[in-house]
């Protein structure tokens, strides 16, 4: 369990329906805990296949959607915003997450380049954002 809650894995379907054998959980409320946990599981393959092609190649496939937004809305209790972001908090960020994916990524450069450059949504357009930021954001650096 402490490796579940500690993010060193990630939580099987086994080990959802162990523990909701073990909370007595109702058989409704474990099949939704099993479909979250089926398409958390999903997401971490996306998000995992999304980095094969490179760190640019990640950040340059989201821009689309930054491109036809009209209301973006960003809710981050631990980082800043990547349409906030320095360059150089976006190298530690995406540097973090080379290192705990063990991606090949020789990249990084391009790929902050290429997040620093979508920041131009912010200013062409007729787009709102609105972007709530914990406090805990402006002091934890990167703790993936």
């Amino acid at each position: 369990m402490s490796r579940i809650e500690n993010a060193t894995r990630a939580a099987s379907s086994s080990d959802v329906r162990l523990w909701c054998e073990a909370c007595k959980v109702g058989p409704q409320r474990r099949e939704e805990l099993l479909a979250e946990q089926r398409a958390v599981a999903g997401m971490w393959v996306t998000y995992r296949r999304s980095h094969r092609a490179g760190m640019r190649q990640a950040q340059a496939a989201v821009r689309p959607v930054y491109e036809r937004a009209t209301l973006l809305r960003a809710y981050t209790p631990n980082m800043i915003p990547g349409l906030l972001q320095t360059a150089g908090y976006t190298e530690a960020g995406l540097i973090a997450i080379r290192d705990r994916l063990s991606l090949p990524a020789d990249d990084i450069a391009e790929a902050v380049a290429e997040r620093i450059d979508r920041q131009s949504v912010l200013r062409s357009g007729r787009r709102r954002f609105v972007f709530i930021i914990e406090e805990q954001a402006l002091t934890l650096l990167f703790e993936f």
